[in-house]
């Protein structure tokens, strides 16, 4: 499982390789500048739309892949 302080973290690098601030980015997107510390930190309680809108504005994608589940896990669905 991928955890958010890591997606955070790539975030923030790309955001400051683009030379954007924080705020820069909440303008662009509509967003408070402490949704996107939130963000940058991977705190929980922010809409994943509001992840997604913050990811393709600073040029990154999210890539979903099928992962191998358990016969058990199967069974559970």
């Amino acid at each position: 499982m991928v955890e958010l302080s890591k997606l955070g973290a790539q975030i923030m690098a790309r955001r400051e390789q683009l030379r954007l601030t924080q705020q820069d980015v909440a303008t662009i997107v509509g967003l408070s500048d402490a949704t996107i510390r939130f963000i940058e930190k991977g705190k929980t309680g922010v809409s994943i739309n509001n992840w997604l809108k913050v990811v393709h504005t600073v040029g990154l994608d999210i890539n979903l892949t099928t992962k191998k589940m358990s016969n058990e896990a199967r069974k559970s669905i």
